[in-house]
């Protein structure tokens, strides 16, 4: 787009926002409630979460950057965690006897 169209097109890389539709969390909640095993790519694996304030302060924090056209920011989101580790505390929160099941990396 930012080859293609008049002004300064951004991206920002986001981590996983809690509470939104697209979070690992919410995934991980739908796994658990059906019984069925919770999916980890690979133990290694780590993320970045954020609340939705943290979130809208990154965009904020892009607007007043000045970049070029095209460049993809990746700001400050804190300490990544790994995510079988959330999964794990999600599981155990549960009272459920779940596994958790590493599907590979792609």
């Amino acid at each position: 787009m930012a080859g293609d169209a008049a002004g300064t097109y951004l991206s920002v890389r986001f981590g996983n926002v809690l509470g939104s539709r697209g979070s690992v969390l919410t995934a991980f909640a739908a796994q658990i409630a059906a019984g069925r095993p919770v999916t980890v790519t690979d133990p290694r694996v780590t993320r970045y979460f954020m609340t939705i304030q943290e979130a809208v302060q990154i965009v904020i924090q892009a607007a007043v950057i000045i970049g070029a056209d095209g460049e993809a920011l990746n700001l400050d989101m804190g300490q990544p965690v790994f995510i079988e580790s959330v999964a794990r505390q999600l599981i155990d929160m549960s009272g459920k006897r779940i596994e958790v099941e590493h599907t590979g990396l792609r």
